[in-house]
């Protein structure tokens, strides 16, 4: 029986391809230019993990993330910083959980200041088991409380609570002091008949009027949730040999393009969503307030934000913005002004980039007392006749903050980002990057893994990129040096290569983990049999557990099988902003205008399915 599931797990696999990944990746395409400087920049360390499967936690197997926002001030855990996590494992196999498991979120706390042990380096390590979360049965270590996200703040009930499952997690968190706020991602796309169902200039893809390519959904798409989105193609070459492209029961809204960019007169835009009218669609993100405070895990969605810019987002609050005079803001921590720069997808290719944009939001008032939450962002739209900067009420005007005019291109692999001002550098630093393991970007037809387009200089490492003002230069006449860098490596794979899967760049001599996950894939197919002979699961239900399996680390073994990768990976960067210092006293070699900041930072790891602490600094001069 394990040799027969085992084959028709096999025979799915490719197709399982694209349903894990957010989209199905075109074929391969020629090796790019390639990003950024190879010099690694700073100094960085691990510390200790912070969860996962090496970490003696009874309950909790796995899991990434670790988005950090400070507790209100009235609140008992005033005193600590909240620490949401994403998809939660109470074991290896729970990847394969029947039934799907609907909220597998979860939140934690660490102090608020940073921890005098940290000074002490042969304790320093001890600094994660600081690490606390709420367990409701205190003789179950696998009842630690689930995150939960309603529809709204009219009750907690089961017919209000919305599925956030494997893939759908917190991705920002920020506080206004009195109240913490999430957003959610849950590739959640906005139906419609016509664009006159969809936010001011987008399109919808069955409107009369729509020009563009066609959208189809891939039939036997194999579906992580009940309300999970069709895996959306052009043609039956977008989806895996056994499928086909069907046409949508109801048309999506999409962006028409990218950005227009001015220049020399002239607004040009690129040709990535005419080329693929997928990038292009729009999704709902959920923000969201922790309104009860009986339960802080609990949230209540408070707007619905349609978006196709601010999917991979990045939050900071500030003490004071001001978008006409940027010099008088000050951007040290504060609750007057919500600071999300976001990216329209986390991984790109052939050719299509990730750049990055910004929006402010004012936090007075933000919250009213029915959980609503008055979002009315401002983007930044470039500079306007004058040069300054420019901010408009529409999305559809919002430009990247670099790589239009200077024209950098970014790397494909952006992955989650964190970016904090460091006071003593004088600075915005945004830490992002890493890679995903091959089986997220294979094509569906082929299961080969096509090239990056724009590739790291050192594939899979963690990138730095600075700025003087959120935005890049102050106004469009101010000194380069102010624009965002270009971006540098600042940790290697190889760097925390005992923490990792080996592969061919954390190899055995860099002391990486052998077999992190000692199963077999075996292991997994007696799992899929148990559920398969399950009375109540349907075929499509079958379908949909085995896609959750690969995804999962007991499926590694079936994932190395299908893609020749089972190595680590790095991704999910989040800065603790609260635990940085100015280190300048102590960091021997300065220039006469150089200072140094310290600052800790988690970084997820796939295989195993981790999240490390780990420490850096940072000088001046690493950042030119």
């Amino acid at each position: 029986m394990h040799e027969r599931v085992m084959l028709r797990f096999m025979l799915v696999a490719a197709f399982v391809a694209a349903a894990v990944s957010c989209q199905s990746e075109p074929k391969q395409v020629p090796q790019g230019a390639t990003a950024g400087a190879s010099s690694i920049v700073g100094q960085t360390q691990a510390v200790c993990p912070l969860l996962g499967p090496s970490v003696a936690r009874p309950g909790i197997y796995g899991t990434d993330l670790g988005i950090t926002v400070r507790a209100p001030s009235a609140a008992a855990q005033a005193d600590r910083l909240l620490m949401l996590f994403g998809d939660t494992w109470v074991e290896a196999t729970t990847a394969c959980t029947y039934p799907v498991t609907p909220s597998d979120d979860m939140q934690a706390t660490i102090p608020a200041q940073r921890p005098a042990i940290l000074d002490d380096p042969q304790a320093a390590a001890s600094v994660c088991q600081t690490l606390q979360y709420t367990v409701d049965d205190s003789s179950d270590p696998t009842t630690w409380r689930r995150m939960h996200l309603y529809r709204d703040a009219s009750a907690r009930s089961e017919a209000n609570l919305i599925d956030t499952g494997v893939n759908r997690t917190p991705v920002a968190a920020f506080s206004d002091a009195a109240h913490v706020f999430g957003i959610f991602v849950r590739d959640e796309p906005v139906a419609c008949k016509s664009s006159a169902d969809c936010p001011a200039r987008m399109l919808c893809s069955s409107d009369p009027g729509y020009t563009g390519k066609r959208i189809g959904a891939c039939s036997l798409h194999v579906s992580l949730a009940a309300d999970a989105a069709p895996a959306y193609c052009r043609s039956g070459d977008d989806c895996a040999a056994i499928s086909s492209c069907d046409d949508l029961e109801a048309g999506v809204c999409l962006a028409a393009t990218p950005y227009a960019a001015e220049r020399s007169g002239q607004t040009p835009s690129p040709s990535w969503y005419a080329d693929d009218p997928r990038r292009g669609i729009a999704l709902t993100m959920r923000v969201a307030s922790a309104f009860w405070p009986d339960r802080p895990e609990d949230y209540a969605t408070g707007f619905r934000f349609i978006t196709n810019k601010f999917i991979n987002v990045s939050a900071r609050s500030v003490k004071h913005f001001d978008p006409v005079h940027p010099e008088q803001n000050d951007y040290t921590p504060g609750t007057e002004t919500l600071l999300l720069w976001g990216r329209p997808t986390f991984v790109a290719s052939n050719g299509w980039q990730a750049p990055l944009f910004l929006l402010y939001q004012p936090l007075a008032n933000l919250l009213d007392e029915a959980g609503n939450i008055r979002w009315a962002p401002r983007f930044f739209a470039g500079y306007d006749a004058t040069g300054n900067p420019a901010w408009s009420d529409n999305e559809a005007d919002a430009q990247p903050v670099y790589g239009v005019n200077e024209q950098q291109p970014e790397f494909d692999y952006v992955n989650q980002m964190s970016i904090t001002w460091f006071a003593p550098l004088r600075r915005w630093v945004m830490v992002y990057g890493g890679d995903v393991p091959k089986v997220n970007v294979a094509d569906p037809m082929t299961g080969v893994a096509a090239h990056a387009t724009f590739p790291q200089s050192i594939p899979g490492s963690v990138y730095v990129r600075s700025a003087a003002h959120p935005w890049g230069r102050g106004t469009a006449t101010a000194a380069v040096s102010d624009a965002w860098s270009s971006a540098r490596p600042l940790l290697t794979r190889r760097a925390v290569a005992q923490y990792l899967a080996c592969d061919d760049a954390a190899d055995s001599s860099q002391e990486c983990n052998p077999a992190p996950d000692a199963r077999h894939p075996s292991d997994l197919a007696s799992t899929i049999a148990g559920i398969a002979l399950a009375t109540e699961v349907s075929k499509d239900d079958w379908l949909s557990v085995t896609a959750k399996c690969i995804a999962g680390d007991a499926a590694l073994g079936a994932q190395r099988a299908v893609t020749e990768d089972a190595g680590g990976h790095l991704y999910g960067s989040n800065v603790i902003e609260e635990w940085t210092r100015d280190v300048s006293a102590q960091t021997p070699g300065l220039l006469p205008d150089e200072a140094a900041v310290e600052f800790y930072w988690n970084v997820s790891t796939w295989n195993p399915y981790q999240v490390l602490l780990l420490k850096s600094v940072l000088r001046t001069s690493d950042l030119r």
